[in-house]
């Protein structure tokens, strides 16, 4: 039994070429669809990410008084569960008013001051 040798003529060498052709292009497809797919779950975190609420404090000093403030400089919504204040690890607060009332408390010649408080 010998060998069956196939005879190339220019149609099988034609098809053959299509078909190697089709089947590169079908991988190629698919590894793009797979790069598309990655970006856009990149793009989605980049999109969650830039609606983020983002909090910042200053003081500020005018003629009218001395304030904290805690802002919100992101888009979305900022939600705080639970705040503490503390003094030298000693003393801690959960609100702004009993933070205020306390220092009055403790340093006497402060209870002349007019004061104002907003708490949180």
């Amino acid at each position: 039994m010998g060998k069956k040798r196939i005879k190339w003529t220019t149609e099988k060498i034609m098809s053959s070429s299509a078909l190697f052709i089709s089947v590169i292009s079908l991988i190629a497809l698919l590894y793009q669809s797979y790069l598309a797919r990655e970006e856009n779950k990149l793009m989605q975190k980049q999109q969650s990410a830039s609606v983020l609420p983002y909090l910042s404090q200053w003081i500020s000093n005018s003629s009218e008084g001395h304030q904290i403030v805690i802002g919100n400089k992101g888009v979305g919504p900022a939600f705080i569960e639970k705040v503490e204040l503390s003094i030298n690890s000693e003393y801690s607060f959960n609100n702004t008013d009993d933070l205020f009332t306390h220092i009055l408390k403790a340093n006497k010649g402060m209870d002349s001051i007019n004061y104002l408080t907003s708490t949180f």
